[in-house]
């Protein structure tokens, strides 16, 4: 579960450095997927993974709930990330070319309302 925990965090990282990364010509999925929508499937698909095996474990439902509720936070704050860059890609066509896009384009800023506010609607749905 340690395992599964680390490599959702780094591919969130990698998500939210879309831009520093892009920037330093360094290659992460978020580069390599020519669907979004897809490395978002993969996601949610390894979220929900983490999830059933945390549930798994030798431990109280409301231990689980605690642990996973610390991390959620996170993982509400990557798929309000990854939305924007479907968003983005659905704005700039298919063959989009990551090195034209801006940092506002790129970056989720957290500090605005409407993206905490997009960030609690998907707290409350995980």
């Amino acid at each position: 579960m340690l395992y599964s925990l680390g490599g959702l965090m780094q591919l969130s990282n990698d998500i939210f450095d879309v831009y520093k990364d892009i920037q330093k010509d360094i290659y992460t999925l978020v580069r390599n997927y020519d669907d979004i929508t897809l490395l978002k499937e993969y996601y949610r698909e390894q979220y929900s993974a983490l999830v059933k095996q945390a549930y798994s474990l030798p431990f109280s439902k409301k231990n689980i709930d605690a642990y996973l509720r610390r991390s959620q936070f996170l993982f509400a704050m990557t798929f309000v990330g990854l939305n924007q860059l479907i968003s983005l890609k659905k704005r700039k066509g298919s063959q989009i070319d990551w090195k034209t896009c801006t940092r506002q384009e790129l970056v989720c800023d957290a500090e605005k309302f409407s993206v905490q506010m997009r960030w609690l609607r998907q707290l409350m749905s995980l």
